[in-house]
């Protein structure tokens, strides 16, 4: 019959194999290209830039903090001024914050939500030095009433302006941190799908054409089209288990070890502001009841039990056994399972913060029974508050090693996809071209 359906004949099938066979091999090649693309830009953003902008940020916050302290400290001890109309110590710490807001310049995204605050803490910064002049002068002077007072005003700039534009660009770069992340891990799902459809599609295309030409020829095996598949399915899985071992680093960087580093860093600036209300205390008696509420405010942001007062707190703290309900800083990196690998180096933390609670209970008894030179003479040694500051900066290191290892982990398990893509691809091909290609000249010969 004139319209009956004729087979294709086996050369037809061969060159059609050979003429299709690149389809399914590219789609998974560009499948594999995107997914690593993808990863990379998530690592690049979520291991180095955001984070690094991030640090810095708090880093901008501490010394904007330890700058507020250390006029206290100066105007408590009497401090020598220089020919600037300062103390050394403030000329020092002001040469660090500079270098610190040039660094968060440089490593901040470009726009303006990341350039205002920077820019709003440099133009604000210069009305603070002059009140701080001003404080130093007259305390040289004889004049400590005028000196609080002055202080005062200048203490009022900081804390409510230089330290929210420094917490403003930390939200910024936490925003692109989490953004970036969020994104990441919604679209790496479909990503692993596409890598796994397109592999798919690869291997039921060679497993296919295996089967065909076994058929036709009646050979078990086709060499090129076997080894053809071994490839693919070796690179295949490897590409799927390197992203998936990427994604996991990644996720352990971020939602555990950064997350430590970066509650530590904020905890590290607000013991810098409870040191500042303590030193306030002793400064200016006629202000006591404020700086007592200022001190109050930021330990309930560093460590608050529910119930509990400042004895209870303190035993808390050094006791390191957290109740439930605990909150604050402090509380959120020393649950269980918050830190890693080193959670004693965080126990340490919660000690320290005991004792320093322990000292500022001690300095101000020392005022309530007469010992104001005692206490200040106490506040101006600052054991306890060194020894917290070691502690922080310790547990902080040894969260941020591990989230760089967790990082640089998740760089390392996607760095030779690519390479082994290029590889990979065109042996699949080729082999497979050979495959068809050998029985095709068997056939016609």
């Amino acid at each position: 019959m004139a319209g009956r359906f004729r087979a294709p004949s086996t050369p037809f099938l061969l060159r059609l194999g050979m003429a299709l066979v690149c389809l399914p091999v590219v789609a998974f090649a560009v499948a594999v290209h995107v997914g690593v693309e993808r990863n990379d830009s998530t690592v690049r953003t979520v291991g180095r830039e955001a984070t690094r902008g991030i640090s810095v940020a708090q880093a901008l916050k501490v010394e904007l903090a330890e700058l507020d302290e250390v006029v206290v400290r100066s105007l408590l001890g009497r401090a020598l001024l220089n020919t600037t109309g300062f103390p050394d110590d403030y000329n020092a710490k002001r040469a660090e914050l500079h270098d610190s807001l040039v660094l968060a310049a440089l490593v901040s995204s470009s726009g303006s939500v990341y350039e205002q605050p920077l820019v709003n803490i440099d133009y604000v910064l210069s009305h603070y030095h002059a009140l701080i002049k001003d404080a130093f002068a007259a305390a040289r002077d004889g004049d400590m009433a005028r000196a609080s007072e002055t202080y005062g005003q200048a203490h009022q700039v900081m804390a409510e302006t230089l330290l929210p534009e420094a917490d403003f660009l930390d939200k910024a770069n936490s925003y692109v941190l989490n953004d970036s992340y969020d994104t990441h891990t919604a679209r790496s799902a479909s990503t692993a799908r596409l890598i796994l459809v397109s592999w798919l599609a690869v291997l039921a295309f060679l497993v296919l054409a295996q089967v065909l030409v076994a058929k036709r020829f009646r050979r078990v095996l086709n060499v090129g089209l076997a080894l053809a598949t071994v490839v693919a399915l070796v690179s295949g899985a490897l590409t799927l288990r390197r992203l998936d071992a990427s994604s996991d680093h990644l996720t352990s960087a971020r939602e555990q070890d950064f997350d430590s580093v970066h509650v530590l860093a904020r905890a590290r600036a607000t013991v810098e502001s409870a040191r500042q209300a303590q030193g306030q205390f002793l400064l200016d008696p006629s202000a006591a009841a404020a700086a007592q509420t200022d001190f109050d405010r930021h330990v309930s942001r560093l460590l608050r039990v529910q119930g509990s007062n400042p004895t209870d707190l303190t035993d808390v703290a050094e006791a390191s056994e957290l109740p439930a309900g605990a909150g604050g800083y402090l509380a959120r990196v020393a649950s269980a399972g918050a830190t890693d690998p080193e959670p004693e180096s965080v126990r340490q933390v919660m000690v320290a913060f005991g004792a320093f609670l322990n000292e500022d209970a001690a300095i101000r008894d020392l005022v309530t029974s007469g010992g104001r030179g005692a206490a200040t003479a106490r506040y101006m040694d600052g054991q306890a508050y060194g020894d917290l500051n070691e502690a922080i900066n310790a547990a902080q290191g040894i969260e941020q090693e591990a989230f760089d290892d967790a990082a640089g982990a998740a760089a390392d398990a996607a760095a030779p996809l690519n390479d082994i893509n290029l590889v990979s691809a065109p042996a699949i091909v080729l082999l497979a071209l050979l495959g068809l290609f050998q029985r095709l000249r068997e056939y016609r010969a």
